[in-house]
């Protein structure tokens, strides 16, 4: 599978996770009278701190993703030239004990 497949594989899985959160909600909660009200949304995205948050964290996720994703990239092309392991150590001769 190449990188483009596996991130809209991952999108898929977050939509429907998403959605069945939307879906698992209580609409409606025991005990308590049902009050129809408008402009949740309206006063949500009014919220300009609120925005500037949920920007702030999404770049700092998708920065940390980023970053995963350039070192496991640098980690396979080094083990592809034989410059390093799975693990991303060099390969090399030992610098331990020359006598040992």
């Amino acid at each position: 599978m190449n990188f483009r497949t596996v991130c809209l594989a991952g999108a898929a899985v977050f939509v429907l996770v998403l959605a069945g959160h939307i879906w698992l909600m209580p609409q409606h909660i025991p005990g308590r009278v049902r009050t129809r009200q408008r402009g949740g949304t309206r006063a949500l995205l009014r919220n300009r701190s609120f925005l500037a948050l949920c920007c702030a964290y999404g770049t700092y996720l998708l920065c940390g993703t980023t970053a995963t994703a350039i070192r496991h990239t640098d980690v396979l092309a080094d083990v592809d030239d034989g410059r390093a392991d799975l693990r991303g150590r060099p390969r090399g001769p030992a610098l331990s004990c020359s006598g040992c």
